[in-house]
């Protein structure tokens, strides 16, 4: 969790007023959007990769093979969910393979002979012997047969992680034509990762319009550091805002973030004693300083 996350979550503070108020986060998130453009170095063994997103394999290889790593992309490795979906296609008597996984774990695509490896993936669909197209569970070994007739056709292929479940879903489509199924258990940590891949010298395989949606909590997530209390005593709330203002550092930048809590306190008469308590602090952010103004 970054520091600049940290001190934009301040603004979705509630104060609960009472006695000694306390101040509670609310959760908010933001969502990212992103189009991957794939380049020269996202391929192995790549001949060519054409503007139909069309790419075909050397001659004579083992292997070859077209693959993303998303893990760079702005805080996905705080997502809560990752979305990843893009075009496939591929041919008969062609052993082609489309996998997601995380990038994190996904150490080789194939080895010596040209042989298709799984970890690190959560699952593949295509096909392994060039007449079956299926779809494949790599936790479990499972898999679903999706029929002959998605050969050399597009295929919407889209999969979903739940980080905290623990599980993915997925959709591949063609047409009118579905295959999806939810909650499946995997052992990934995140979705950070999409490949092409191929044992057969001078196939030709579509891997196109790859899109990543994710959502990242804005409110802290882990507490490293010793939380921080701030106590008070505001006059009896008449007229004008209640607005409470947090200072915090990463020990390079400094920065406030000011929140009104004037509807907290509502409803109280007299002199109020405020405390103000945040357990989760991320690790390398201090809180400097904390004050309650009445305007």
């Amino acid at each position: 969790m970054n520091f600049k996350k940290f001190i934009s979550g301040v603004s979705a503070f509630a104060i609960a007023a009472s006695a000694f108020a306390a101040m509670a986060v609310t959760a908010s998130a933001t969502d990212y959007n992103e189009s991957i453009t794939l380049g020269a170095g996202n391929g192995y063994n790549i001949a060519n990769y054409n503007s139909n997103g069309v790419a075909t394999a050397k001659t004579g290889i083992t292997y070859a093979a077209l693959r993303a790593d998303l893990s760079e992309l702005t805080d996905i490795e705080d997502a809560t969910s990752v979305t990843v979906e893009f075009d496939a296609a591929t041919y008969q008597n062609n052993v082609v393979a489309f996998g997601f996984g995380d990038a994190a774990q996904r150490t080789t695509i194939a080895d010596g002979s040209g042989n298709f490896k799984t970890g690190g993936l959560a699952m593949f669909f295509g096909s392994v012997n060039g007449s079956e197209f299926r779809a494949y569970d790599v936790k479990s070994g499972s898999n679903k047969n999706i029929g002959s007739g998605f050969f050399g056709k597009v295929v919407h292929a889209k999969v979903r992680f739940n980080k905290e479940a623990g599980t993915y879903d997925y959709e591949l489509s063609q047409g009118s034509n579905k295959l999806s199924q939810t909650g499946i258990a995997t052992d990934i940590g995140n979705l950070t990762y999409v490949e092409a891949y191929t044992k057969t010298a001078g196939a030709q395989m579509m891997f196109k319009n790859i899109k990543v949606s994710y959502t990242v909590e804005d409110a802290p997530a882990v507490t490293t550091e010793a939380g921080f209390t701030y106590k008070t005593t505001i006059e009896k709330l008449t007229t004008g805002t209640v607005s409470l203002t947090i200072e915090a550092t990463d020990g390079e930048t400094t920065q406030e973030s000011t929140v009104d809590i004037t509807d907290k306190l509502e409803g109280f008469a007299g002199d109020l004693m405020l405390a103000v308590v945040i357990d989760e602090i991320p690790e390398g952010i201090t809180i400097t300083s904390a004050s309650i103004s009445l305007d």
